[in-house]
């Protein structure tokens, strides 16, 4: 029922809970069949969890500066960071703020780059009346203490792609 919740609040077909919201992140990755030496470009000013994650995958994080007033990911920026090695973009909607994702959105379809929405610190926030979740390929939320909304510890992957999902919940089980 909790995955059903948070898909359909999100606007997707599918949930995936997760005991955190960072193992959400490494089974999406895999899922996506990232790897070592693959790049992925993400904020330069977010939780540590998502670099981290990167760095023990072997992937490379490309941090793309974020603006002053929103102090999320810049899609100037990140359109300057895509190169032919670019596997991903993870934008974090830092603070719960969505602000610019519908402008990374538009760059990750015509580069035909998955969008992952870090989306941790956001359920319930819009984008002019368009949920968080909505924007990317696959969403990640947060149900740690530190979120707003919180189950002490958990994370949930949020996608409408049947595929991913499908690998997602395989990797959530030992694959």
């Amino acid at each position: 029922r909790f995955e059903h919740a948070v898909s359909q609040h999100a606007g997707s077909s599918y949930g995936i809970a997760t005991n955190s919201a960072h193992s959400a992140m490494h089974i999406t990755l895999e899922s996506l069949g990232i790897r070592a030496g693959d790049e992925l470009i993400t904020a330069a000013f977010s939780s540590p969890a998502t670099a981290a994650t990167l760095h023990r995958m072997g992937a490379i994080p490309v941090f793309a500066d974020c603006d002053a007033l929103s102090l999320t990911m810049s899609a100037t920026d990140v359109a300057s960071k895509i190169t032919e090695r670019t596997k991903a973009i993870i934008a974090t909607h830092t603070f719960g703020n969505p602000s610019g994702i519908d402008a990374i959105a538009r760059i990750a379809q015509e580069q035909e780059i998955p969008l992952i929405e870090d989306a941790g610190q956001a359920i319930g926030s819009k984008l002019h009346q368009r949920q968080v979740g909505s924007f990317g390929r696959v969403a990640i939320f947060a149900f740690h203490s530190t979120a707003q909304l919180t189950s002490v510890e958990g994370g949930l992957i949020t996608t409408d792609d049947d595929s991913l999902a499908e690998q997602c919940r395989l990797r959530r089980n030992h694959g």
